[in-house]
């Protein structure tokens, strides 16, 4: 193996630090002079990173393997394997839910460079096998090509380094795109085909994906019931006049401030036929990690895929910003 020129250990512990005002860095991106001066780091026209969603009830076309496949691909592919010691997100920002020592993995030419105290040099199939482990962990993987990570390796050739990242929805810099401008949100691309949506007849409005969402793309609405939907109640009594407590409307009735009642018009009555629910709703910026679905107690978030070619059209573009053979 050629001699490393990546950063010694000492160097890489020293620029890890700055993981730690990830949240102000990403806010930064929206500042114009921060923006620009920032270009040559980020590299807006030759980033690219996807997100490769785990969840195991995913609808797939007949025939056609599950996204993950796109990450063995690019490791089978790739001459060159490298492993980090520690993961830069989790060990920085102290987690507690996940190992800070699961590293994320490097693939290609470049990842040669990587000083071993830095990274493990391992084979394919190690590298596999740490894909799998990262997945039985509950951690989503997100791949592609960023210039920030070769400068955080000091490695020069950029152009021939791919990043997969092991993310946790707690400490990972994936957390903080919410807070960047919309050009740097756009940099993380939704994987092709796939699809994410809520079955509203399923779903409680429990709020469970909201808070499963690192990038803020979940929200609960209010949603009225069809006209004619049953009352979970039963049938009304026909003339059941409930009890008077002055200045409260119960149902069909409305009290007055002496404890007298009177009949309510129907167009006003509160009842639990018309009652409204709350309900999850998708955001145009889902960026697919699938975590919603994960989350959900009553497999309300349904997760597809409605392109057979998606692996091929997905590893075609990000195969046009990065090499790894």
């Amino acid at each position: 193996m050629a001699a490393s020129r990546g950063r010694s250990r000492k160097s890489f512990d020293r620029i890890l630090k700055l993981y730690r005002y990830k949240d102000l860095a990403f806010r930064m991106t929206n500042w114009p002079l921060i923006r620009q001066l920032g270009r040559p780091v980020i590299d807006y026209r030759n980033t690219n990173l996807t997100y490769v969603p785990i969840h195991q009830e995913l609808e797939l076309p007949a025939g056609t393997a599950a996204p993950l496949s796109v990450i063995e691909h690019f490791i089978r592919e790739a001459s060159h394997h490298v492993i980090l010691r520690r993961c830069p997100c989790r060990s920085e920002n102290g987690c507690r839910d996940f190992d800070p020592y699961f590293g994320c993995t490097f693939l290609g030419p470049a990842a040669r460079d990587v000083d071993p105290e830095v990274g493990r040099h391992v084979s394919m199939e190690e590298a596999i096998e740490h894909l799998h482990r990262a997945t039985e962990m509950g951690l989503v993987s997100c791949l592609g090509k960023f210039r920030g990570d070769a400068i955080m390796l000091g490695v020069r050739d950029h152009h021939r380094l791919m990043t997969i990242c092991h993310c946790c929805p707690c400490c990972c810099i994936s957390t903080a795109i919410p807070l960047a401008s919309r050009e740097a949100r756009d940099l993380l691309v939704r994987m092709e085909g796939l699809v994410v949506e809520v079955d509203e007849e399923r779903c409680r409005g429990c709020g469970k994906c909201v808070e499963a969402c690192v990038f803020r793309q979940v929200r609960l609405v209010e949603r009225e019931p069809a006209a004619d939907a049953p009352s979970p109640a039963g049938p009304e009594a026909p003339d059941a006049r409930p009890e008077s407590t002055p200045g409260v409307r119960t149902s069909g009735y409305e009290t007055g401030a002496k404890g007298t009642y009177h009949e309510v018009a129907p167009s006003t009555r509160l009842d639990s036929r018309r009652r409204s629910r709350k309900v999850a709703v998708i955001g145009v910026e889902c960026k697919g990690c699938g975590r919603c679905a994960m989350a959900c107690p009553e497999k309300a978030v349904r997760i597809s895929v409605q392109d057979p070619s998606y692996i091929e059209t997905c590893v075609r573009r990000i195969s046009s910003t990065v090499e790894v053979r």
